[in-house]
C-alpha cells in the first residue's frame, strides 16, 4: 500500500470482514496511523460518531452496524494488572463486539488467543504497508 486512500480503501475493506467476537491488535510506531485505522473502520461499519483517540480514557465505545466497538489504547498503561480495574474480559473476550487494541502488546498474558494482528511499518511519506495474520 502507498497512499492514505489506499490505506482507507483497504480499513474499509478490512472492517467488513470482521465479525463480533474478534480482537485486533494495531501495531506499529507513534505515528503509522494505527488510531486513523479505527476511525476510517468505525466510519465503514456505520460509528454512531466518530471515533477518537482513547489515550486519557483509555476506552472508547461506539455502536456500529455489527455491534459494538471498543477502542482501547493501552499506551499509558504502567503494568498489564491495571487492566483488572477495568473489566478487560469485556473487551478482550467481546461476545457481541469487536475490539481494537493499540499497544496490546502491553497487556501480555491476558491477551486472549486468536488475536488478529495488523501491523502498520511507516514508509516514505504518508506510505504504509499493512501485515495481517492471526495467531
Amino acid at each position: 500500500m502507498a497512499s492514505k486512500q489506499a490505506m482507507q480503501e483497504w480499513s474499509e475493506r478490512f472492517a467488513h470482514t470482521l465479525r463480533p467476537g474478534d480482537v485486533v491488535s494495531l501495531e506499529g510506531t507513534l505515528g503509522a496511523g494505527k488510531t486513523q485505522l479505527v476511525q476510517w473502520m468505525a466510519q465503514a461499519l456505520g460509528a454512531d460518531r466518530p471515533a477518537s483517540s482513547p489515550t486519557f480514557s483509555l476506552v472508547n465505545h461506539y455502536r456500529t452496524s455489527k455491534g459494538s466497538l471498543y477502542h482501547l489504547d493501552l499506551y499509558r498503561l504502567e503494568t498489564p494488572q491495571e487492566l483488572e480495574d477495568i473489566d478487560y474480559e469485556t473487551y478482550f473476550y467481546p461476545e457481541e463486539a469487536i475490539t481494537f487494541l493499540e499497544w496490546a502488546e502491553k497487556a501480555e498474558e491476558y491477551l486472549p488467543h486468536g488475536l488478529i494482528h495488523v501491523q502498520i511499518i511507516v514508509k516514505e511519506g504518508e506510505a504504509r504497508e499493512v501485515n495481517v495474520w492471526r495467531d
